[in-house]
């Protein structure tokens, strides 16, 4: 009854942030059956949906050592996507945030997700992985050193298509400002598959990839070449002039640093 009657606040965000109900969701996360620590994780991962208050006030409750808690445990598969997906939202647009996230040791539980969770965990984690790469070259090398690179790539080739996104969405921020990164991106066969989804994927993943292939190129003629090699070039050309949003200006400037 209790995990049905969370599951109906969800609607009610700023009333129950307003009331005091993130600290309370945060308790029920230590103490209470599997079911309704489920529906209050849910409810956190909803009150996180872009809004960045209630995410700051969600981190301020204590609430990412409990999320980790349930993904070191033994418990329901739909538990630690829920505890997954509220991460992926904890990690969104704040260098604080994420901050806290990997210092509590985020990073390799959500690398072991891209290996040995379900479809929808693998979703989250490289979502989650995405936004803590985001903004911070340190953050970028803890997930590289967590061994997430060829995990993500093993996502690209066999991953539902929100995965294949996320993992190139994550890949794309990994090679910026590293050589070294870049590297173990092309040697984990990534230009391949990169290349794939600029045919294949949503437009989204068109982008990223088309982001991720120029952050590969920049800083060396190898792999340029490598990368011209596959058959990009004339791939990039057709999105040029194709697709909305920002796809052809990514593609354009990809061609750019192929060049």
């Amino acid at each position: 009854p209790v995990a049905g009657v969370l599951g109906g606040l969800v609607s009610f965000r700023d009333v129950i942030v307003a009331e005091g109900g993130i600290p309370l969701l945060a308790q029920m996360l230590g103490r209470e059956t599997p079911q309704c620590k489920e529906a209050a994780i849910k409810v956190l991962q909803q009150l996180a949906h872009n809004r960045n208050e209630h995410r700051d006030a969600i981190v301020k409750a204590g609430v990412v050592p409990a999320l980790l808690c349930v993904l070191k445990g033994v418990g329901l598969e739909s538990t630690k996507e829920a505890a997954t997906s509220a991460l992926w939202a904890l990690a969104y647009d704040s260098e604080d945030r994420t901050n806290v996230i990997v210092k509590e040791g985020a990073v390799p539980l959500l690398v072991r997700l891209l290996d040995e969770g379900g479809s929808r965990a693998k979703e989250a984690a490289a979502g989650a992985l995405c936004n803590l790469a985001c903004d911070s070259n340190a953050h970028r090398d803890a997930v590289a050193q967590a061994g997430a690179i060829p995990l993500l790539v093993h996502l690209l080739h066999g991953g539902t298509p929100k995965a294949k996104e996320e993992a190139v969405k994550t890949l794309s921020n990994l090679a910026r400002d590293s050589d070294e990164r870049r590297n173990n991106i092309l040697e984990a066969g990534a230009v391949t598959a990169l290349v794939s989804l600029l045919t294949s994927g949503n437009e989204g993943a068109k982008e990223a990839a088309a982001g991720a292939l120029g952050s590969l190129a920049c800083g060396s003629q190898l792999r340029k070449d490598q990368i011209v090699g596959a058959g990009v070039v004339p791939i990039l050309q057709r999105l040029c002039s194709m697709g909305t949003n920002r796809l052809p200006e990514t593609a354009a400037g990809a061609l750019r640093q192929l060049m």
